[in-house]
């Protein structure tokens, strides 16, 4: 399990944190565009004053693919400070140090991300509304041509860290 990080090990912590209303109580939580759940500690929940849980046998894969047993799931009320409310269901994690992230399901009814796509007839006029970054040639040799497909659904990938025991080959490798 050492691929699981404990929430006090990421490296920009305070990035993507907000501060909401959960249950009623204010609470902070890490906006996270890559979770496709909510989840927060048996701890926090009992702090919210709520401890009903539907028992659930799902386990969940976090980052690093490392396996989090879940105790259950509760909805809970999630407000932010403009008003905007949505119930939300949190999976509740046995650990103490697991952060409270706020997935894609209660992001987007919260409008806190929104996902735009164009329409392939849109290209033109982003190119020249952009001309300056479409200028030249980057890095890659050659040109690259990008197919898009009518309707296609978008997904969002969050950066991955390269662990630790295999960072010193990779910069040497990059270093070459």
């Amino acid at each position: 399990m050492s691929a699981c990080l404990p929430s006090n090990h990421c490296f920009h912590s305070n990035q993507w944190l907000k501060e909401l209303k959960v249950a009623g109580k204010d609470l902070s939580v890490k906006i996270d565009t890559g979770a496709e759940v909510s989840v927060m500690s048996k701890a926090t929940l009992l702090g919210l004053g709520k401890n009903v849980l539907t028992r659930i046998s799902t386990v969940l894969s976090g980052y690093g693919g490392c396996a989090i047993r879940v105790l259950g799931k509760c909805d809970l009320s999630v407000e932010l400070a403009d008003g905007k409310c949505t119930t939300t269901t949190f999976y509740v994690t046995e650990s103490s140090d697991t952060v409270t992230l706020l997935g894609v399901p209660a992001i987007t009814a919260l409008g806190l991300v929104s996902v735009h796509s164009l329409k392939v007839s849109q290209y033109s006029q982003l190119i020249s509304q952009y001309a300056l970054v479409f200028e030249g040639l980057g890095q890659i040799p050659g040109e690259v041509s990008l197919q898009l497909k009518e309707g296609a659904t978008t997904k969002s990938i969050p950066p991955r860290q390269v662990p630790l025991h295999v960072r010193d080959k990779l910069r040497a490798e990059l270093d070459r």
